[in-house]
């Protein structure tokens, strides 16, 4: 196939680029879901293996975003899909909360499981996997417990 009979069927480069990240959004949606509420360590093993199977197309987009709409856009749309999965993977500690405090664990979980940190202790400290997927869940069940003693 050529490039013109691609870009004939898509219309535009950038109308392909958005088919392209919505096909690969939808599967890594798919590969981040997580059989039980709770299960902390199954949880990060399931996103960190998404991180290991996208992490230099990320990593690419990311250093991107700011200089293309269309990259920038699909970032927020990445981080919207990231929100869901931590408000769905961790619906029973953020049950009961409200308002500001439902917010603030929110955006806490986000941090403890976003993609920079992984980033940071498998590529940028050069952490195998195993120890990498344990750093994360240190920071989600510390996260976890100050919820538990507020």
């Amino acid at each position: 196939m050529t490039l013109q009979t691609v870009l004939r069927r898509c219309g535009s480069k950038e109308r392909l680029f958005q088919e392209a990240s919505s096909r690969c959004a939808a599967q890594v949606e798919r590969s981040r879901q997580v059989a039980a509420d709770g299960d902390t360590p199954a949880a990060v093993a399931t996103l960190v293996a998404s991180y290991e199977a996208m992490a230099d197309l990320a990593w690419n987009g990311l250093v991107q975003e700011h200089q293309h709409a269309t990259i920038q856009a699909l970032y927020v749309e990445a981080r919207a899909l990231h929100r869901r999965w931590v408000e769905t993977t961790f619906a029973s500690a953020l049950a009961g909360s409200r308002g500001a405090e439902r917010e603030r664990r929110v955006h806490l979980l986000f941090g403890a499981t976003d993609f920079y940190l992984w980033k940071l202790y498998r590529r940028d400290l050069g952490l195998g996997r195993r120890t990498t997927t344990a750093r994360i869940v240190d920071h989600v069940e510390a996260v976890l417990a100050s919820f538990r003693s507020a």
